[in-house]
């Protein structure tokens, strides 16, 4: 990883090869931590 205070989350390990956290993508620019409002969009 990219960045030494990030920790990876909580849990088993996944098996997706595009997680930054235990596949092979990296973490560039910055990540956001919030919660999700809505999945639905407005017009």
């Amino acid at each position: 990883m990219s960045y030494a205070d990030i920790e990876p989350p909580e849990g088993p390990p996944c098996d997706d090869e595009n997680c930054p956290f235990h596949g092979k993508l990296r973490i560039r620019g910055k990540l956001l931590e919030g919660v999700v409002v809505s999945d639905k969009m407005d017009k």
